[in-house]
């Protein structure tokens, strides 16, 4: 984050990462690449930054029509018990608003609602999705309610022609260090001050002042972030130009490889749900308390804190289920084709499913 990108936060996260990844200094984990995005660059391609905060941008920058939508997010029995006053009171009287628009309504800038936001009373609705009561007499005395109040803010800090962001490409072996732990140990809790002791959102919340930093690390602003996962790795590398297309990314040509198609994977980069039976999620995510009430899944869910491999078995289900339908429908269905033995080729996504569907035989 461009608040907290100082030379000393940087020597540190350089020198932890390392610790963590490498703990026997034998080459098993390194940095393979460093980078530097500059303001100008950030805000010439503003998107990057949009796409890389996804739902947590998308519900603070949504409009009214588009607040109609999350309502069976937002439970009104959960809004009740939480602030005290009825979902659809607020709603009629125009009190809940998007980041964006609670800047006009509250006549003030992204830095003046976040600073408002830091003293509202928030509550967490579901996935990236946080609600604040902010109290404005010019709105009748009554409490306006804003969405995700303090991502205007952090987005401009991005924009600024003097910011810059630093990025770290690195690779490591999971039998070292699984993917999970290194979400745990090595970076931390998205909450720094429930972050373990020496991981580094953790180290730089107890050391802001000696980092040369302004101010200390929030949940909402915990200074550094992490792929947590092999495909948020890969969609990430793919936003911030890491790498520029799917084939010249190591985890993108391995997908290529097991026969799903680039049109699917970076459908997949976008964070896109996907359907899966409650079996099937279970026997992959541990539950299916990653299931919404449609059925579906953000994929970023489904393989968070996997490792390579089963990241990678698991998006290979997830594409056949998606082809097939359920498991008894995906075994009917191979033994009719090796019946058949005959296979009509009509297009390349149906060339990429058998390859897919071989691969998981």
């Amino acid at each position: 984050h461009p608040r907290a990108n100082t030379p000393s936060v940087r020597d540190l996260v350089h020198d932890l990462l390392l610790d963590h990844i490498n703990p026997l200094y034998d080459g098993g984990g390194r940095i393979v690449a460093e980078y530097d995005l500059d303001g100008e660059m950030l805000a010439e391609y503003h998107v990057v930054i949009d796409r890389h905060y996804g739902l947590i941008a998308k519900y603070s920058m949504m409009n009214q029509m588009d607040i109609v939508g999350i309502t069976t997010i937002m439970c009104e029995k959960e809004f009740q018990r939480g602030f005290g006053e009825d979902w659809s009171v607020v709603w009629r009287e125009k009190r809940l608003h998007s980041g964006r628009e609670a800047m006009e309504v509250l006549r003030c800038d992204a830095r003046g609602l976040y600073e408002a936001w830091k003293e509202a009373e928030v509550i967490r609705f579901g996935k990236d999705l946080y609600c604040g009561r902010i109290h404005q007499r010019s709105v009748g005395g009554k409490w306006v309610y804003v969405l995700n109040g303090f991502y205007m803010a952090m987005r401009n800090e991005y924009l600024e022609p003097s910011s810059c962001v630093h990025a770290y490409v690195i690779q490591w072996s999971a039998e070292m260090l699984p993917w999970k732990d290194f979400l745990t140990r090595a970076i931390g809790s998205s909450d720094p001050s429930k972050a373990l002791p020496d991981s580094l959102r953790r180290t730089i919340y107890d050391r802001y002042r000696y980092l040369e930093m302004e101010e200390r690390p929030n949940e909402f602003f915990n200074a550094i972030h992490a792929s947590e996962s092999p495909l948020e790795g890969l969609a990430e590398r793919l936003n911030w130009s890491f790498s520029k297309t799917v084939q010249q990314d190591e985890f993108g040509k391995t997908l290529l490889g097991k026969g799903i198609p680039e049109s699917k994977i970076l459908e997949w980069c976008e964070n896109s749900k996907v359907s899966m039976s409650r079996n099937d999620a279970t026997a992959t995510i541990g539950g299916p308390r990653y299931v919404d009430v449609a059925g579906m899944m953000d994929i970023f869910d489904v393989v968070k804190g996997m490792d390579t491999r089963e990241c990678l078995d698991t998006l290979i289900q997830v594409y056949d289920c998606e082809l097939f339908g359920s498991k008894e429908g995906r075994d009917k269905k191979r033994k009719m084709w090796r019946r058949q033995k005959i296979i009509h080729r009509t297009s390349s996504d149906v060339n990429e499913a058998l390859r897919s569907c071989c691969t998981i035989c």
